[in-house]
């Protein structure tokens, strides 16, 4: 069964792929246009009363573009000092999320107050240069007994959770890892301070190994320029763990000369969620297709889903990425064979078929390019393209659509206004036919191939209007050329509008 990534934020980086010298929307968000001086929203403040702490702490949530789909569940990322990382982590999230590199994910941000006593580990003599020092233990009940519930209860999640910590949070991340390694499935420690108590932490992780060799977790250490203790902790424990790692565990280290001790959390957060999420995504299906078929590509999901505990459906967007990967190379014979290996759970889009048989065109094979583009205006008869090159082929293109009518009460209980994420998108009707218009793509007119159904002429994407038991019309969702879909909720109708 393929899946389609749903509730996309509209902003489609995962679509940048130029096909045919058309754009698919990528950079430019694929969204109607807001008026000016609306506010963009990428989280929410909360509070969560914590008996372990005594004290209320403030969260920041930022919610995964697909949360719009409820019954999808998200694994979560748990970050240390929020205050400071949460801009620039939501947004590298959102962005590798939107190119598949990794799953969507939501974000709990941890704010500070006493940010010393909780992320850092007892000594065992006071330091009066640190007097409210040695927290760690008492930070991770906090976590694992209050926060960690609280964030369940509130939110659809996986069970599948990573802790970002830098500096004292990166100490705090290991810490954590060594004294309660069933909390995270993964810790992306950011220039730790394991210099911390004459890096009694390192000789504390030594130990643990040996005592867990079972261990399957994941570990992803930086350090900046910083130099001097600090990176002689990070690469002792490097050493410990290049002779004594469990053989699940994943680690890696890095560092990064170019980076300061307060520029390298950005970089290293995203190579972090690179190297745990290594599995997730298949960034060139050409080379595991050679070697097995599209088996092969299956397989790839299904291991990803055992890995992390999460379902993996093998996305539809992997299969159009080989497609047009195999046409660009020559191979239509096999884009076509991939297009068609699954008919049952995987509709291809027409535009690709356009593009083998353009391919097949001017090879001077003139059978095979009729056959891709006959299938292109089957698959979506507004195709202008397939069309056209049909015509010049002498195949009558007319005879190949068939016609379909909606009732125009049927349109008009389509018209209205959709949203996903924050963003609307109005579908008017206009001269008894529905249009839309998303920023940076033309207006178009959607053309029905069903009741409830309709294409445009661009080829970029599908339409569909999906309806209750009472026929009442609760979402739109938008099927893109390369694979993904939007699942837009109904916000209004034009009677409603009028009734107001």
């Amino acid at each position: 069964m393929y899946h389609f990534p749903t509730g996309f934020r509209f902003s489609w980086t995962a679509i940048c792929l130029v096909l045919a010298g058309l754009s698919w929307p990528g950079t430019t968000p694929f969204a109607a246009a807001q008026s000016d001086g609306d506010p963009v929203t990428i989280g929410t403040w909360r509070e969560i009363e914590s008996e372990v702490l005594g004290e209320t702490r403030r969260l920041i949530v930022s919610k995964p573009e697909g949360y719009d789909n409820p019954e999808k569940r998200f694994p979560v990322l748990y970050l240390l000092d929020g205050e400071t990382h949460f801009h620039h982590t939501t947004g590298l999230v959102e962005y590798m999320a939107g190119n598949d590199v990794m799953p969507e994910m939501l974000v709990v941000a941890v704010t500070n107050t006493d940010r010393t006593r909780d992320l850092t580990p007892a000594k065992a003599e006071p330091d009066p240069e640190f007097p409210s020092a040695g927290g760690a233990d008492n930070f991770i009940k906090f976590l694992r007994d209050e926060l960690v519930p609280f964030v369940d209860e509130n939110y659809r999640t996986e069970p599948y959770r990573i802790l970002v910590g830098h500096s004292f949070g990166g100490l705090f991340a290991i810490h954590t890892l060594v004294h309660e390694p069933d909390l995270f499935n993964a810790c992306i420690a950011i220039s730790p301070s394991l210099q911390w108590d004459d890096q009694k932490l390192v000789e504390q992780a030594e130990a643990f190994l040996h005592e867990r060799p079972e261990l399957a977790c994941a570990l992803y250490m930086t350090t900046g320029n910083e130099g001097g203790q600090l990176t002689g902790g990070v690469l002792k424990l490097a050493g410990v763990l290049r002779e004594k790692c469990p053989a699940q565990f994943e680690w890696d280290q890095r560092i990064m000369e170019e980076e300061t001790h307060g520029t390298v959390p950005y970089r290293s957060t995203r190579q972090g969620l690179e190297f745990v999420f290594a599995d997730w995504g298949l960034r060139d299906p050409v080379p595991l297709f050679d070697s097995g078929g599209t088996a092969a590509i299956h397989q790839h999901y299904e291991r990803a889903a055992t890995k992390y505990g999460m379902a993996r459906p093998t996305p539809a967007s992997a299969f159009v990425s080989l497609a047009v990967k195999l046409q660009f190379e020559g191979r239509l014979e096999e884009a076509r064979e991939v297009l068609e290996h699954d008919p049952e759970n995987f509709s291809p889009p027409a535009l690709v078929y356009s593009m083998i048989g353009k391919s097949w065109r001017e090879r001077d094979k003139q059978d095979e390019a009729i056959a891709c583009y006959k299938r292109a205006l089957e698959l979506n008869p507004a195709s202008a393209a397939a069309r056209q090159a049909l015509i010049e082929m002498d195949v009558d293109a007319d005879s190949l659509v068939k016609s379909v009518t909606v009732p125009l009460e049927t349109l008009q209980q389509y018209a209205g206004i959709y949203t996903s994420a924050g963003n609307d998108i109005e579908v008017e009707l206009e001269a008894g036919a529905l249009a839309v218009e998303f920023t940076g793509q033309p207006r178009e007119y959607l053309i029905p191939v069903s009741a409830s159904e309709f294409v445009v002429g661009s080829g970029l994407y599908k339409l569909e209007f999906d309806c209750d038991e009472q026929d009442a019309v609760t979402q739109l969702t938008i099927r893109v050329v390369n694979g993904n879909v939007i699942v837009c909720p109904r916000k209004t109708n034009r009677a409603e509008e009028k009734s107001d």
